[in-house]
């Protein structure tokens, strides 16, 4: 049957809660309350002709919340839905979610089973944080923002606005299951700043994701690897520069510059020890000088990297490089990480 909670009540149960109803339509009012159930379960045995309707904003904090087996669907009546994972699993059976305008604060969204569904969330937004995947599964939406720090996408689909908000941190990644096709209107890429940058990429070395965007307006701070663009895009004069990480098609990147280090001790994000920036994936490197240590500390360092007389090379991450690479006999490489030479063509060890 339905909920109702009140403001003046103390709600400290922490188990599963279940809505499970044989009535034509059922309502969940919670007065505020934040909930610290395990998980929300919703129409695990409802027959049909049921629905559910929010009242006002659902809390229930990073527990999962799964809508199975709802007919006539869930209608949340443009409230305010926040919750750690959000699935829908109702095999064959008809459903809907009504989202209106309302916001929905997720860690994950995913499909299953959706064959005879219906989403009217055009209006809604839906932000996913962490590292949650997206399952779009051919349906359409407004606006999804993932704000976290690594998330997949699978499912072609269709979205007003798809916005990828990188994170302080120099590991940002959107993966985009291969194969895939994201038809939208706005695909906005942003990553955090020049050396902490956006990789946007397909699951599969080679086998491209498709965007079909009518703009990118946004985007700044982004590499890409093996994206299609339906539409040709020039992100070559966006903020912080594009990096073109190989596999790419449609898309004009920065112009690819040669950057040499001035022979400090530093770490590789200092703007300042470049000719002219931080090295794209496309721009070719020569570092080193006179007993100095250099700190790798980005995961996409150039294209052909040159090492140069003596020095101390540190790595504090994983790298790639995307063509030759070359160090002198007095240059010492150290750190417990992996070297990925990542080259679309024929370059050279040395």
């Amino acid at each position: 049957g339905n909920l109702t909670l009140i403001t003046e009540m103390a709600v400290p149960y922490t188990g599963a809660l279940s809505f499970n109803g044989a009535g034509a339509s059922h309502s969940i009012t919670t007065a505020g309350q934040a909930l610290s159930v395990s998980s929300v379960n919703i129409g695990n045995d409802f027959a049909a002709g049921q629905s559910v309707s929010f009242q006002d904003n659902f809390n229930i904090g990073t527990a999962p919340l799964t809508v199975r087996r709802v007919q006539n669907g869930i209608v949340t009546n443009n409230y305010t839905i926040t919750a750690g994972t959000l699935s829908f699993d109702n095999g064959n059976n008809l459903g809907s979610l009504t989202a209106g305008t309302s916001v929905i604060n997720i860690s994950s969204f995913t499909t299953s089973g959706m064959t005879n569904f219906t989403f009217s969330t055009a209006s809604a937004i839906f932000n996913i944080s962490g590292t949650g995947a997206f399952q779009g599964s051919g349906y359409t939406f407004g606006t999804v923002n993932l704000n976290g720090t690594a998330h997949t996408v699978s499912g072609s689909f269709t979205v007003n606005t798809l916005t990828r908000n990188g994170t302080a941190t120099k590991t940002n990644t959107l993966t985009l299951t291969s194969g895939t096709t994201i038809t939208t209107t706005t695909f906005a890429m942003i990553g955090n700043s020049p050396t902490n940058r956006l990789l946007v990429q397909s699951s599969t070395l080679g086998t491209a994701a498709t965007i079909t965007a009518t703009n990118w307006t946004g985007s700044q701070n982004v590499d890409l690897m093996d994206i299609t663009a339906t539409n040709a895009v020039d992100l070559s004069a966006i903020t912080g520069n594009s990096g073109d990480a190989q596999g790419n098609t449609n898309i004009t990147f920065t112009t690819g510059m040669a950057q040499t280090w001035d022979g400090a001790t530093a770490s590789w994000s200092t703007a300042a020890r470049w000719t002219s920036r931080v090295p794209l994936p496309q721009d070719d490197v020569s570092a080193g000088g006179a007993g100095n240590t250099i700190t790798v500390d980005m995961p996409r360092i150039g294209k052909s990297i040159t090492f140069t007389g003596t020095p101390t090379v540190t790595l504090s991450n994983h790298i790639y490089i995307y063509g030759s690479f070359t160090v002198a006999s007095g240059s010492t490489l150290s750190g417990t990480y992996n070297l990925r030479i990542a080259g679309r063509g024929s370059y050279i060890l040395t």
